[in-house]
């Protein structure tokens, strides 16, 4: 059987109304923007109900879509990670993910994903 890869996204501030939430990649159903500077990435429930799990990134500049989108493509299809097949897209409360490393963009300015809101099916 072949390793699942999951995906870890957790909001800025754990506790009674924040949410930290990991999907298997291959639970993706696909990405649209929701803003100038948003992205809704929707996976199937985990719960197992019949709303999708909806995880809204926000990053800086805004209009970097493609590279943001690329950033969590690279993590779901993140082969380096080969002991646990664990990838954090991104973790508000320790400030890490790979929103934090994208490259520079067309824009002439550094990506970075800054909030995560996350809505249970």
């Amino acid at each position: 059987m072949a390793k699942e890869n999951f995906l870890y996204f957790c909001e800025d501030a754990l506790g009674t109304t924040a949410t930290a939430y990991v999907a298997k990649a291959s639970n993706f159903l696909g990405a649209d923007s929701s803003a100038n500077n948003k992205i809704k990435f929707s996976f199937k429930a985990a719960a197992g109900t019949l709303a999708d799990d909806l995880v809204e990134l926000t990053f800086t500049p805004a209009g970097a879509h493609e590279q943001v989108m690329k950033a969590v493509a690279g993590a779901m299809a993140n082969g380096a990670n080969v002991k646990t097949n664990f990838n954090t897209v991104y973790d508000g409360v320790n400030s890490v993910g790979v929103g934090m490393a994208c490259p520079n963009t067309r824009l002439s300015a550094a990506v970075n994903i800054t909030v995560c809101d996350i809505t249970l099916g």
